[in-house]
């Protein structure tokens, strides 16, 4: 097991600061500031700072380095996205501590030490912060200790999932209210996704779908963390959905949520993609399409209320949830400006749906599957048209059978097929070329009712896909070499990522290359393969974030990474 160390990096060049906007207004991209996990409410990941080329990318120079002294030692992941507000960043780090830095200088201007027991067994990652009101939005895991029954040993726990907020000028608590009280002491739950601030209220999902949790969104009141309404991912008993669950399997149905939503505020919509129905790999008591699972659902942002669904897997074998933050973009279609929705499946291919009426705006066809009796399995699976984003068939693996995404299997079955390839990387839109950025992970493993599990002989590796929203076909593609890889867009364009980080899209710059350090490849307009521009001294073993801002006079690129050792540029 690897061990992380929390160092955030700004990598900056004298460049002229663009004026601030008078009113924040987070539908349109990133420029000065990155002020949500996702940019902006579509989750483009694009900035629009421009002046960070390929001309002049490899004269970057380190700014600061910050060493934070936290989330260092195994069981630790730097999984979360700086933030950066009116010239302060904040950060959250695998050890559910909360900083504010000067984005400037990298000076700390407070620090949150989280009070959860530091033995806390579960995923700690956090994936970012929220801002709204005057406040950070942050959240942690912890356990509670359990009073000892008759007979029983002692040390028993239950797992506890909280949301706080902290003021913003000086990181004092002002609440923490707890999540999932509902969910039975034995099951599984947590929480990694950052919140979502909008008009007042604060939303946040907890996951442990993978352990039979039975997922949600909950809205809360910013002010005090009151829960103000709640959406649940799988429906009872005469709600609708609930015809396609099984008798009794819905109450423990899984489809929890893994990362932030979308959210329109002209359309007043919010929009969240669910996780994989339980038993992940097995369907044999849970028949019927389970809905509202591995789709994409629009809610009232206001009221909760159910708008429209997309599901893109039917009764899903092979844990292939919708973990990929949604992304949402204006683009024409057959002549007309379309609000469109991009949604990553795990699978490696992406959904483009018209986010008013939740209708495909390119051609999704449900063809024939591989069938298995006693899974249940599906008849149809929904295909979209264009090209996918990982490879759709394993390799020919000898003593094993040939498998695609969609084969079904049991556990007497012998299939080497793909593996979940999207996961929670988040993509990129750039809006000057129409092109979106994903990245995935290409592996083998062979299924059975209960887990899936490595074929021995076949080589894992990422990939960087860039695809025109307007047709959903390879513009180009890029393999990596490394186990897991994400992706950002720019004004040009400009896509960077380190190891599982995400695509990020800028006007000027193109991809940054994972593997132990940082590059740039020239933009993606062109459909040649990607050579490296630059690399930075990062090094990047571990998933890293990155944010693009302006301070005073210089236009910065934050990295924020977790390593085994301290990291400079």
């Amino acid at each position: 097991m690897r061990s992380y160390s929390a160092c955030p990096i700004l990598l900056g060049l004298l460049l002229p600061l663009a004026s601030a906007q008078s009113v924040p207004d987070f539908r349109k991209p990133a420029g000065a500031e990155w002020p949500l996990v996702g940019g902006d409410w579509g989750n483009t990941r694009y900035s629009t700072l421009a002046k960070i080329n390929t001309s002049n990318v490899k004269t970057l120079k380190g700014g600061w380095m910050a060493r934070l002294n936290s989330g260092f030692g195994p069981g630790f992941s730097q999984q979360g996205t700086p933030v950066v507000k009116d010239g302060v960043m904040y950060i959250t780090t695998g050890q559910q501590d909360i900083f504010a830095l000067d984005a400037k200088t990298g000076n700390l201007i407070w620090e949150y030490r989280s009070t959860a027991d530091p033995k806390t067994p579960d995923n700690r990652a956090k994936r970012g912060v929220g801002l709204g009101d005057g406040m950070v939005f942050g959240v942690e895991m912890d356990v509670r200790r359990l009073a000892p029954e008759p007979g029983a040993a002692d040390g028993r726990v239950e797992p506890v999932t909280r949301m706080l907020a902290l003021d913003q000028k000086t990181g004092k608590v002002l609440w923490k209210h707890e999540l999932g009280e509902d969910v039975p002491k034995t099951f599984r739950k947590y929480i990694t996704a950052p919140p979502l601030y909008y008009k007042g209220l604060v939303y946040m999902s907890i996951s442990g779908g993978d352990g039979g949790l039975r997922g949600r969104l909950t809205a809360h009141d910013a002010k005090t963390g009151a829960e103000k309404w709640r959406w649940w991912a799988v429906p009872a008993p005469g709600e609708p959905g609930s015809e396609t669950w099984e008798g009794d399997s819905w109450k423990t149905g899984g489809g929890a949520m893994w990362v932030q939503p979308a959210l329109d505020p002209d359309l007043g919509v919010i929009y969240v993609n669910t996780g994989n129905p339980w038993p992940d790999y097995n369907g044999s008591t849970r028949g019927g399409n389970n809905l509202f699972t591995c789709s994409v659902v629009a809610l009232d942002a206001i009221t909760g209320k159910y708008l429209w669904h997309y599901q893109a897997v039917h009764h899903d074998l092979w844990d292939f949830d919708m973990a990929t933050p949604l992304i949402l973009f204006d683009q024409v279609y057959n002549g007309q400006t379309r609000k469109a929705l991009a949604a990553h499946s795990k699978q490696g291919w992406v959904y483009i749906l018209d986010r008013t009426t939740g209708k495909p705006l390119l051609p999704i066809e449900e063809k024939p599957v591989p069938q298995e009796a006693r899974q249940k399995s599906a008849a149809t699976q929904p295909i979209p048209a264009g090209d996918p984003t990982a490879p759709q068939c394993s390799e020919a693996v000898k003593d094993y059978a040939r498998g695609c995404m969609f084969t079904a299997h049991w556990s007497d079955t012998k299939i080497a097929q793909p593996s979940a390839a999207g996961d929670w990387a988040p993509g990129a839109y750039d809006p000057q070329t129409g092109y979106l950025y994903f990245a995935t992970e290409v592996a083998t493993r062979k299924f059975s009712t209960v887990t899936r599990n490595s074929v021995a002989g076949t080589r894992e590796y990422g990939m960087i896909t860039a695809l025109d929203s307007r047709t959903n076909k390879q513009v180009w593609q890029k393999e990596v070499r490394i186990r897991r890889v994400m992706a950002a867009a720019c004004s040009r364009p400009r896509v960077g990522w380190c190891s599982t980080a995400a695509p990020t899209a800028s006007s000027a710059l193109s991809i940054l290359k994972p593997e132990k350090s940082c590059g740039a490849f020239k933009p993606a307009s062109e459909r040649t393969r990607r050579r490296p521009l630059m690399k930075s001294m990062a090094n990047n073993t571990s998933r890293s974030q990155r944010a693009a801002a302006a301070t005073d006079s210089k236009r910065r690129v934050a990295i924020w990474c977790g390593a085994s050792n301290s990291v400079g540029s």
